[in-house]
């Protein structure tokens, strides 16, 4: 199956291409170069909302609870 990753050339060109996960090397179309598969690592990002995750639920009731002091304290101190 071939997916999308990124190749780089020594001309410093980067670019995306359709290749197989085996598939170290590919042909720069710019410079014809031997472009070598760029490995980038995995983002992801743990939801704090549905408590799915304790930690990051934890951690966003916290970040919530001072937003929602600063706004009341910014509310009292300008009257609103």
């Amino acid at each position: 199956m071939k997916v999308l990753n990124d190749f780089t050339c020594p001309e410093g060109h980067t670019n995306e291409y359709f290749a197989d996960n085996e598939t170290k090397h590919i042909q720069c179309q710019e410079c014809n170069c031997l472009a070598t598969k760029i490995i980038k690592p995995i983002r992801f990002h743990l939801e704090g909302v549905t408590g799915s995750f304790p930690g990051a639920a934890m951690k966003w009731q916290k970040r919530r609870e001072a937003k929602l002091k600063e706004e009341l304290h910014n509310a009292n101190e300008h009257g609103d």
